[in-house]
């Protein structure tokens, strides 16, 4: 080599035209399985998310539902109530007898003449709030708070929200 010119000389062969001859798949080892299982875990994790917005939403709006009814409760029949400072002794299991709504409680308290009772106590990981109406015989319980310790839709609280007013 002399100079800055580089020659090459000679013909160059053509072995192969360049193209693909044919085509085939080569499957992916456990591709499909991945595949499945990415599916599941992905539908497993929306399905959790889900139910964790329904209990913190529906424990949120429970215990707002529950507030609103016990300061409309206690406001409304404040000259009727008793606020306890300490726990209500209760008589024996045999003589409670729960009623389903503070109305039928201030019933029984008009037919008896007697005062309601309010205690507010910690059950659980809930408050609960007591209302009780002592006869000689009886003792007569409303609980609010307890009546929602089972899951309950939102739509069906704010259905039972609008029943109570």
């Amino acid at each position: 080599l002399s100079g800055n010119v580089f020659t090459v000389g000679g013909s160059l062969e053509d072995s192969r035209t360049g193209g693909i001859p044919a085509t085939r798949q080569e499957p992916v080892p456990y591709f499909e399985e991945a595949r499945t299982g990415f599916a599941l875990l992905s539908s497993l994790l929306v399905l959790f998310l889900l139910i964790f917005i329904q209990v913190t939403v529906g424990r949120e709006e429970r215990n707002n539902f529950i507030k609103k009814k016990l300061s409309r409760i206690l406001k409304q029949h404040q000259d009727r109530i008793v606020k306890c400072a300490e726990a209500i002794p209760s008589p024996g299991q045999g003589n409670i007898l729960e009623v389903a709504s503070f109305d039928d409680l201030l019933k029984i308290a008009d037919e008896l003449g007697k005062p309601i009772f309010y205690q507010s106590g910690q059950k659980e990981e809930n408050y609960e709030h007591t209302f009780s109406v002592f006869s000689e015989q009886h003792t007569y319980r409303y609980t609010l708070g307890e009546v929602f310790s089972s899951p309950m839709s939102v739509l069906s609280q704010k259905h039972m929200l609008r029943q109570s007013h």
